[in-house]
């Protein structure tokens, strides 16, 4: 999970990241360290939102490729979700792979989903496209050989068409991003949110949107805070450790337009598992889990589930501003 405010071509451009990985960290890690270097570079000073779709596309691509030729390799994979906001053409780009999904929240009137539906239970278009290319699709099945949980592509085990890694699925992993552009909205404020599967699976889009309502006088990092705080609190006990630590990575990061005094005000998230990294930075500068499953019971060869990838450490919430414009700010939450 990252956000950031960068210069492209002159122009500032406020960037958000969510990388979710399965099968291990390998691969989110790896996005985390290269996306907005990649990104930039892939941006080649042009910061309009033909530009950085482009950009995002390239930069998906890349990450797909670098992940693939790992040394030591890695089975892991990871869905991406940036989100780059452009306040002086005041210009929305989003692009993703995955299941971690953006909402554009207006102060008023109706949200905007920014992705579109990766998810093989859900998307007819996706399981059309893996039954044309050969891959099977099925749900998981126990030790008893009966099927539960939702559709899944095989080889692998994984619930989603789209991301980056996942060398065992082969050619049937898809890591070209939907990309969309949006004008800012009319109105005084508006929040732009990406979150994991943690959080879509707890909340509806209707309640994250009505918390970002309820929160209009808070920072961005206290409202990414309060809809993990939500989503945490509307898991039942069996997606739980000890009723506290849930099972899977659970992160939001938002991104606040129109009322923020800085910039810190504008760039925040909360998280259960990571620490968001805040950085202010020129372009060219340095850059600072799921849901693989047991093999069906039908077509092809069984293969055993990969858990969902842990978080390396938590810690307690803090904001640490260094000084000069590389200005850094961690948040965490216990």
């Amino acid at each position: 999970m990252q956000a950031c405010e960068v210069l492209i071509g002159k122009e500032a451009v406020f960037i958000s990241m969510v990388a979710d990985g399965h099968g291990g960290n390998g691969a989110s890690v790896y996005c985390h360290k290269h996306m907005l270097d990649h990104f930039i570079e892939a941006a080649a000073g042009e910061p309009d939102a033909k530009s950085l779709r482009h950009a995002a596309r390239s930069t998906f691509e890349r990450l797909h490729r670098e992940v693939l030729e790992l040394d030591p390799p890695t089975t892991a994979g990871s869905t991406l979700t940036i989100c780059a906001l452009n306040p002086k053409r005041r210009e929305i780009t989003c692009a993703h792979v995955g299941d971690s999904v953006a909402l554009l929240v207006p102060q008023s009137g109706d949200f905007t989903e920014l992705c579109e539906d990766h998810r093989i239970e859900t998307s007819a278009r996706e399981r059309t496209r893996l039954l044309a290319a050969g891959g099977a699709i099925a749900p998981a099945s126990d030790r008893h050989g009966r099927p539960g949980g939702p559709l899944r592509l095989w080889p692998g085990g994984v619930a989603q068409a789209r991301s980056i890694g996942d060398s065992d699925i082969g050619a049937f992993n898809d890591s070209r991003p939907y990309t969309s552009s949006y004008p800012f909205p009319a109105c005084v404020r508006a929040d732009v949110v990406v979150c994991s599967d943690g959080v879509w699976d707890a909340l509806h889009h209707a309640s994250v949107a009505a918390i970002c309502r309820k929160a209009g006088g808070c920072t961005a990092g206290t409202v990414a805070r309060l809809i993990v705080k939500a989503s945490l609190q509307q898991r039942h006990a069996y997606d739980n450790q000890d009723g506290q630590i849930p099972r899977d990575d659970t992160s939001c990061v938002v991104i606040r337009i129109g009322e923020a005094e800085t910039a810190s005000d504008s760039l925040g998230g909360g998280c259960f598992w990571s620490c968001l990294q805040t950085r202010r930075r020129a372009s060219g500068a340095a850059a600072p889990s799921a849901s693989k499953a047991a093999a069906p019971a039908s077509e092809f060869e069984g293969q055993t589930p990969r858990r969902d990838s842990k978080p390396a450490a938590r810690a307690c919430c803090r904001a640490t501003p260094a000084s000069g414009s590389d200005r850094t700010i961690q948040v965490e939450v216990t």
